[in-house]
């Protein structure tokens, strides 16, 4: 009988004391100051994949317009992290990446992207 006593004292205030875990704040890093920054390679074995380098911290989203149409005439768009993406052809094109940050402030980086490798 007393192991049930103690079990029920040890139920009711753990209960209290994991809500406090409930009450963290909704970010995982809000106090660090958001970096957004990427870098790309023309692919040397696939003919016009171009491989995108994220070097970004305390960004939680991502939308990538990668400067082009694809055959459906629909604008080529993704929300990877860091995207493999292939080309219609040589050129230069406009990349327009948007992030959200760990404090919902949005940030914009135009690149301007050379494929090269056909």
């Amino acid at each position: 009988m007393r192991y049930s006593w103690t079990l029920i004292l040890i139920l009711s205030f753990g209960c209290d004391l994991f809500s406090e875990l409930d009450k963290s704040p909704p970010h995982p890093f809000p106090d660090q100051t958001p970096v957004f920054e990427f870098s790309y390679s023309n692919s040397l074995t696939l003919a016009g994949w171009i491989r995108y380098r994220n070097h970004c911290t305390s960004i939680v989203s991502y939308k990538w317009r990668l400067g082009f149409f694809d055959e459906n005439g629909e604008e080529a768009i993704t929300y990877s992290y860091a995207p493999k993406v292939q080309y219609p052809q040589n050129g230069t094109y406009r990349v327009i990446v948007q992030g959200i940050d760990v404090n919902d402030k949005m940030h914009e980086k135009i690149l301007s992207v050379q494929v090269s490798n056909y």
